[in-house]
């Protein structure tokens, strides 16, 4: 909204004004104006003011009256008008040069000039201006309003609010750097491709990674008030956003545990999976750190790339569970999101008729096989190791109580840790020391103990049947979370 400036002020023919030093400074727009004969004068004004005086409150010894113009510069004032009187002490030339250094516009007039008058046509001006200011927030709420109502895109909308507020306008997420909306002058402009180039870049409150990036349009006056006010509006919007996606997300939590628990089917919640943008084949994910850091995915439903799309979500222990589009794209990026050591296991595709839990435990083993590889992303139906393992908890349970069954048997009737002590053995690679120094018992104990196993199951667990059959009931149960204590004879 255009003000008056120092220059128009100095072109009014009726004013007789003339710069006398900071002619640099004659842009500075002008909101209000003062007369002030104090010595003082920055206690009493504020920023964009313009300050008149007669100067009888200007000192007279010039290394004070330097000391005297910072101060006013340092409030914020636009320019200084010396009108002054006989008894008045004169600008000195280091006070008229400290304003040339700060471009600070210095003007001087007549005694008699009629502050009134100048005073009048500064008032004048901000008021018009601040009238033309509310018609045009007026018109940013209506116009938004209306785009909002005919189901136009951000972009779009920005494009109309860039018309009325004088600034090219773009949103920009700071942290995938990437512009998610841009408007016409925007675009024209290479603001979308350059978006840390803006002259302004406003955090949205609520949000600090997303920006409102502006640079005022060729034939426009940059009117800041204005711009806040597309940066509440767009505060809005994306606060709703939030609020939803939240509201997504918990559903989206409750309803996934319903179909682990059996209590919900994939068949009756297939509609409402369409609603979420999961429209084409869709599969589970299980992302898993490599290191002992759990997941951070409070805010990954949030993020901006999501936009349309809402999976189902659901935090298990130190592992992340999600419904998603089968899109390697997709599961990288949530990966990445979530943590930098996070890799993905991928079930195969779940479809309307599918077992959820069995779904569920085949992402479970591939994001266990891609822990031990430390592969970004392993598929269940891709990887031969993984589909060695029995397909079903109940699988794992019957293998398990055939090859470990006497020896879970024995450990539960004799409070012994027979089952323990072959986990340590196996880790070890079958080393008797270090395992015996693992599990703080002498070396002697532990030979005890695996000649206690293999009376029980019929083979040593140093040998190589032993090894390999040992090895893959505890990993089965292990990777299917099944605790071996809590395995019973049928």
């Amino acid at each position: 909204m255009m003000m008056i400036s120092v220059d128009d002020l100095a072109a009014l023919p009726t004013m007789g004004l003339e710069f006398v030093a900071g002619q640099a400074g004659g842009h500075r727009m002008v909101t209000w104006a003062h007369v002030c004969d104090l010595d003082d004068p920055w206690n009493w004004v504020g920023s964009g003011d313009l300050v008149m005086t007669t100067g009888p409150g200007i000192p007279k010894a010039p290394a004070d009256q330097v000391e005297w113009l910072d101060k006013i510069v340092d409030a914020g004032v636009s320019a200084l008008v010396l009108a002054l009187g006989p008894k008045s002490p004169a600008a000195s030339e280091q006070m008229l040069e400290a304003a040339i250094a700060r471009k600070f516009p210095v003007l001087t007039g007549r005694f008699d000039l009629q502050f009134v008058t100048l005073a009048r046509a500064v008032i004048e001006s901000s008021i018009d201006a601040e009238r033309r200011r509310i018609a045009a927030i007026r018109r940013l709420y209506d116009v938004n309003s209306m785009e909002v109502e005919t189901g136009q895109s951000i972009g779009k909308r920005l494009s109309a609010l860039e018309k009325i507020s004088g600034w090219a306008l773009c949103l920009w997420d700071e942290r995938e750097d990437t512009v998610l909306f841009a408007g016409r002058h925007a675009e024209r402009a290479g603001l979308s491709d350059a978006p840390d180039t803006a002259a302004e870049a406003i955090a949205l409150p609520g949000d600090p990674h997303l920006r409102l990036v502006a640079s005022p349009l060729a034939d426009a006056l940059p009117d800041k008030p204005l711009l806040a006010h597309v940066v509440g509006l767009l505060t809005m919007e994306f606060r709703y956003r939030g609020a939803e996606q939240d509201r997504l997300r918990q559903s989206g939590q409750e309803l996934f545990s319903g179909l682990l628990a059996e209590t919900i089917t994939p068949s009756a919640v297939w509609p409402e999976l369409n609603r979420r943008g999961l429209t084409e084949a869709v599969v589970i994910a299980c992302w898993r750190s490599t290191s002992d850091t759990d997941p951070a995915d409070a805010d990954v439903h949030r993020r901006t790339w999501l936009d349309g799309l809402a999976p189902l979500l659901f935090r298990q222990g130190s592992q992340l569970l999600g419904v998603v589009p089968d899109d390697d794209d997709l599961l990288y990026r949530i990966a990445e999101a979530v943590g930098p050591d996070v890799v993905t296991g991928v079930s195969s595709t779940l479809t309307s008729n599918s077992s959820f839990p069995e779904v569920v435990r085949q992402a479970k083993l591939a994001g266990s096989r891609a822990v031990e590889l430390q592969s970004p992303v392993v598929r269940y139906d891709d990887d031969q190791t993984v589909s060695m393992f029995p397909a079903t908890p109940a699988e794992v349970r019957s293998l398990v109580r055939g090859i470990l069954g006497p020896v879970i048997d024995y450990d539960r009737a004799n409070s012994t840790d027979l089952v323990a002590s072959v986990r340590v053995f196996l880790g070890n690679d079958g080393n008797w020391s270090r395992s015996a120094e693992q599990l703080t018992i002498h070396r002697q104990t532990l030979v005890y103990r695996m000649n206690k196993v293999t009376e029980l199951i019929g083979f040593a667990p140093a040998s190589s049947r032993g090894t390999a059959l040992l090895w893959l009931a505890i990993e089965s149960a292990r990777r299917t979370g099944i605790d071996l204590a809590d395995i019973v004879a049928d």
